[in-house]
């Protein structure tokens, strides 16, 4: 079953229209070279799919691998071909998986459909209009000139109403922090899965001007406070990192303070934006003083992304930016942020770990402080207790 009609991706330069479609369960990619080719490099990774076929319109295609990608090699040149993918397991959400798979939808991560090489010769990938999501699963279910929205059929109604009024206080919140609007109109994509009964599980992926956002559980079928806290400030973090994907040294960002900041602007947001009261705020600052608590543990908070523990990037640099903010008279996490992407740019630095403690300091205008700041960061409290090492970082005393 289609659930969509198809989009066409225009690849100019070589003249070959690709078209992804959803074929039964399957995902079909249809290539048409108008001038005929003889082969194809695309960065697939195959082994992510159980089945990998060509549907040959041309005699004497051939599918092989070649490198970490795949190559269609025609005995003769072709002008028309489809690759046919039955998937089996997604990849984890960091890794940009090639497909998210909701109840009635799904979204397909073009990067890796676009061709690389064609006749042997390498090529750009998605050009700077390009989307690299595509959603299969339907036409937009709420669009305004803020947002667009697109959900799966199967995700629950408790969900569904969330997301609309949040997604449009939140762009208009953002924008006036930011001081800018997106270049373009956002989408935000969101899937379902039934998962098990009492499951609360969420998962999202951000590009530029597209974010996908998947919940997976039973219990999303209710509209609990636990629901509704967690599904609010998942949207409202990746809504941040829309905004934050428009700076041009974002990557330079460690993941302690990419991830910090965005749930901190997002509980922020939340609140000033009148979509939380004041006892939804502090439940998700003590939910955060929590969560980092626990995992300073495991290690450094500055080593989390590498040990795999994203929640102490989240967490832990959620009460870094919190401390931080409240030790000057603007008080918020908005207002240090653009301070730091100001000081970052007069002192034409990278929005590194470095940059961002000089920034601290000045920030702050307390160099105790600042070293504490430091240390919550750098150092290893794996025998210390994790409470009393949150109180040390808003008192400054590490």
């Amino acid at each position: 079953m289609i659930l969509q009609p198809p989009r066409t991706i225009e690849a100019q330069q070589f003249d070959v229209r690709l078209t992804p479609v959803r074929n039964g369960e399957n995902i079909e990619i249809v290539y048409r070279a108008y001038t005929p080719i003889s082969q194809m490099k695309l960065p697939f990774p195959a082994e992510q799919f159980t089945h990998l076929s060509v549907s040959e319109k041309d005699d004497g295609i051939a599918i092989g691998r070649s490198g970490e990608g795949v190559a269609l090699i025609g005995a003769e040149p072709f002008g028309l071909v489809s690759l046919l993918l039955a998937p089996t397991v997604e990849t984890p959400a960091k890794d940009y998986p090639v497909a998210q798979f909701g109840n009635q939808a799904l979204a397909l991560n073009l990067k890796y459909f676009q061709p690389i090489e064609v006749n042997n010769q390498p090529v750009s990938t998605l050009n700077s209009e390009g989307a690299q999501f595509q959603w299969l699963g339907g036409s937009a279910s709420f669009e305004s000139p803020q947002v667009a929205i697109y959900t799966d059929a199967g995700l629950p109604t408790p969900v569904v109403s969330l997301l609309a009024p949040t997604a449009e206080a939140l762009s208009a919140h953002f924008q006036q922090g930011f001081g800018t609007a997106l270049p373009v109109r956002p989408s935000l994509m969101f899937l379902y899965q039934a998962g098990n009964d009492g499951q609360l599980s969420v998962e999202g992926d951000v590009v530029p001007g597209q974010a996908v956002i998947k919940y997976v559980g039973g219990a999303f079928q209710e509209a609990t406070p636990e629901m509704q806290q967690l599904v609010l400030r998942n949207l409202a973090h990746e809504m941040v990192h829309l905004w934050q994907l428009q700076h041009p040294k974002n990557a330079t960002a460690p993941d302690w303070l990419h991830e910090g900041i965005a749930d901190a602007l997002a509980s922020e947001a939340l609140y000033i934006s009148g979509v939380w009261d004041d006892a939804q705020y502090l439940q998700a600052l003590t939910d955060a003083r929590s969560n980092c608590a626990q995992v300073l543990a495991t290690g450094t908070v500055r080593g989390a992304a590498s040990r795999g523990h994203h929640e102490a990037s989240y967490a832990c640099g959620h009460m870094a930016m919190a401390a931080l903010a409240t030790r000057h008279e603007e008080g918020t996490s908005m207002a240090m942020w653009r301070a730091f992407l100001d000081y970052a740019a007069r002192q034409d630095q990278p929005l590194s770990e470095d940059t961002f403690f000089a920034f601290a300091e000045e920030w702050a205008g307390d160099r105790g402080f600042a070293l504490s700041f430091r240390s919550f960061v750098t150092s290893n409290y794996r025998s210390a207790d994790g409470e009393s090492i949150v109180d040390q970082l808003f008192a400054g005393t590490l």
